[in-house]
């Protein structure tokens, strides 16, 4: 049975991860799906589910360590021989992860590098600095990788003009399809009566996913209509920012920070709305999930490729346009009924985006590598 070493997957559960676990799923019966963790301080997502169903963990620490920039391709190449990797697959933001095809290349195994973003944030100008300045030559490296990406901005950013698949996040309609029972349960649980309208967002709390200024829009939201409600699912580096925005707008009684959970799925029944004011995206998996449980959509303008909106309820809003403007247009979205929220389901289900169709698409892939 071949192997594929498998790079990507941190602790964070978020759309990555969850692609990832799709990925596992599909490949787990055929090949050997090893799982690289290099910031093995942590544990990676799903570990536990990855490890009843025969995956592996390898954690790349002590002599392993890709904490050091220096020789990271060396150190990779010898991760990949232990592991004894048959192929490679990196699922990356950037292009600073292209020392793995280096590494691929050296031991003349394939590497497949996976795009899953249409642009990047710097924490510095240095960062910035380095980053750009790097980018040619790794792009120039991942030329001898089969390029993949979640949609054509994110090919474009990651590999220029190289050519790559656009293969697309995907999701069991099943699981997503809405359900009254847990509907009431989740609202029973969280303390949110049923007449009340909730505004879910699943995302890193972080500068890329703009969630301090979604809570700005949300205060606007209140401001003219106190019947909503907001839970926000996911933790990041932006959290005592973002807690500190909601105290300072006194939303604590509108606003609830959940963390990481693992009934998303029920979360989506229990709520009305995605909201998703992000400063830019691949294709983001969260708005596939969203249509699945019949939620409209309202995201950043620019951030959700057309081909995403299956259902025709994503509706975009520029970024420019101030919060007041967001929680007019925010208010005027007309919430799905029971059997609009089951009809966006049916088409998840017959669309590209449905886990079926990608099944197909990813193994046709990597059994002609």
């Amino acid at each position: 049975m071949r192997k594929i070493a498998v790079i990507g997957m941190t602790n964070n559960p978020g759309g990555v991860e969850t692609y990832l676990m799709n990925f596992f799923s599909a490949m787990n019966e055929n090949y050997k799906i090893i799982f690289i963790n290099i910031n093995p301080d942590s544990g990676i997502a799903y570990q536990d589910d990855i490890l009843s169903r025969g995956g592996e963990i390898f954690s790349a620490d002590n002599e392993y360590s890709l904490k050091s920039y220096f020789n990271r391709t060396g150190v990779a190449k010898r991760i990949l021989e232990r592991v004894n990797a048959d192929i490679v697959y990196i699922n990356a933001l950037t292009t600073n992860s292209a020392y793995w095809v280096s590494a691929a290349r050296d031991l003349d195994i394939p590497a497949v590098y996976h795009s899953h973003n249409a642009s990047e944030v710097f924490s510095s100008r240095l960062k910035r600095m380095i980053s750009n300045t790097l980018k040619p030559r790794n792009q120039r490296i991942l030329k001898s990788a089969t390029c993949l990406s979640a949609s054509y901005e994110s090919g474009k950013f990651m590999f220029n003009n190289a050519k790559s698949t656009v293969i697309y996040n995907s999701i069991d309609p099943i699981k997503w399809k809405f359900n009254t029972k847990s509907r009431l349960k989740i609202r029973d649980d969280l303390g949110i009566d049923t007449h009340k309208k909730l505004i879910i967002m699943v995302s890193r709390l972080s500068k890329q996913k703009n969630v301090v200024r979604a809570v700005r829009i949300l205060k606007s939201i209140i401001e003219q209509d106190d019947s909503y409600r907001c839970i926000v699912v996911g933790d990041g580096d932006l959290k005592e920012q973002v807690v500190e925005e909601i105290n300072d707008l006194n939303l604590e009684k509108y606003v609830k920070l959940l963390g990481r959970r693992n009934d998303v799925p029920e979360l989506m029944f229990g709520s009305d709305m995605l909201l998703l004011p992000s400063l830019f995206e691949g294709l983001p998996f969260v708005v596939i999930e969203a249509q699945g449980a019949g939620l409209p959509v309202v995201a950043s303008e620019g951030v959700v490729p057309d081909v995403a909106n299956v259902t025709k309820e994503i509706f975009k809003i520029s970024l420019e346009q101030s919060n007041k403007v967001w929680a007019e247009k925010i208010l005027k979205v007309e919430l799905n009924d029971i059997s609009k929220r089951l009809e966006m389901n049916r088409e998840i289900n017959e669309s590209a985006f449905s886990l079926s169709f990608y099944n197909q698409k990813i193994k046709s892939i990597f059994d002609n590598l």
